[in-house]
């Protein structure tokens, strides 16, 4: 069964990370030592100062902290339906309110935000591109909605799937971060890079911010092979870059087929596709046929969404094995 999830890099980790990580097997005992290169190495990328970087046990982790540090006893984190799940389940697990904003058109539209943004929002958590719709918020869209928005209001962008995007106007989060400090950038080493088993992710803000998330971080949270894979795996661009050039023509191969064959597809620009039906049967009819095709997709009615599910990119020759068993169903 070939599983078609998107938390993962398909074609792995980058040869790189596996040759940093022999022969550390002494350091299993140890406890993780200190971050210093990790946060020093992206930010000479990201042209920011070390104490600007934020580490943290996944992009989960760190949103739980935001969550913690940023929104009050009363306050609201604000959102958008048909979004990242852990969003909701962790601002109801710290006891804060959580407010769903429809998605218009499949797509996280600002001026939705805007209409519910009010007195007790705190929080604002944005994924960009959207999980699992994989539709994005364009720069002048994200532009508009931070100068609109109070400065009070904290706007979270979680970039996750970042390294996937080709669209033109996908936000320069670090150019909009210069000019409004209520702007937080998460990313994730999880996906392009391959390292979702180590879970390692950071967070880009002001120093205050940073300062406030990295004294809420739990001890030895970090895995200790996380920064030297991470360190390796920031050092093998040409690896990503085949990687994200690969998923795009999966992608497209696969929005093109499915959408010609009449299934309801939105274009994506994360390393998977999403699916939506007239009907449950309908769904269940293409899971189904996956399944005995050897294809495993997820069914996102296990995140409370009915009639959709989402699927993986798989390496082209998975891609055409997918579109050969829709075709059939498809008749």
């Amino acid at each position: 069964m070939i599983r078609l999830h998107a938390g993962e890099n398909v074609y792995g980790c980058s040869p790189k990370v596996k040759e940093a990580l022999k022969g550390l097997d002494d350091l299993i005992s140890q406890y993780p030592g200190p971050t210093t290169a990790l946060e020093e190495a992206i930010a000479g990328r990201k042209g920011m100062q070390p104490d600007h970087v934020v580490l943290g046990a996944g992009s989960v982790r760190l949103i739980d902290g935001i969550v913690q540090v940023l929104c009050g006893s009363g306050g609201e984190v604000l959102s958008f339906d048909r979004s990242f799940v852990a969003y909701s389940q962790i601002a109801r697990a710290h006891g804060r309110k959580f407010t769903a904003v429809p998605l218009r058109g499949w797509c996280c539209a600002a001026d939705g935000l805007l209409e519910l943004v009010n007195g007790e929002t705190d929080v604002i958590l944005l994924a960009n591109p959207n999980n699992p719709t994989g539709t994005y918020m364009a720069h002048n869209e994200l532009a508009s909605l931070l100068d609109t928005v109070p400065p009070r209001v904290w706007v979270v962008v979680d970039e996750a799937y970042g390294e996937y995007v080709d669209a033109p106007d996908y936000p320069n989060a670090l150019e909009l971060m210069k000019k409004h400090n209520n702007l937080l950038v998460i990313r994730s080493f999880s996906k392009a890079y391959g390292l979702a088993g180590l879970r390692i992710g950071y967070a880009l803000a002001s120093k205050e911010v940073a300062d406030k998330l990295r004294s809420n971080r739990i001890p030895y949270s970090l895995h200790t092979f996380a920064q030297p894979a991470a360190l390796a795996a920031l050092d093998d661009e040409e690896f990503i870059m085949q990687c994200v050039a690969k998923n795009a023509r999966g992608r497209d191969y696969l929005y093109d087929r499915l959408t010609d064959m009449g299934f309801g597809v939105v274009r994506s620009q994360a390393n998977f596709v999403f699916m939506h039906f007239g009907n449950e049967m309908d769904k269940l009819a293409v899971i189904d046929a996956l399944g005995h095709g050897g294809y495993m997709v997820f069914d996102l009615a296990h995140f409370g969404q009915d009639r959709s599910l989402r699927m993986g990119v798989g390496s082209m020759d998975v891609c055409q094995g997918v579109v050969d068993v829709l075709r059939v169903l498809a008749v």
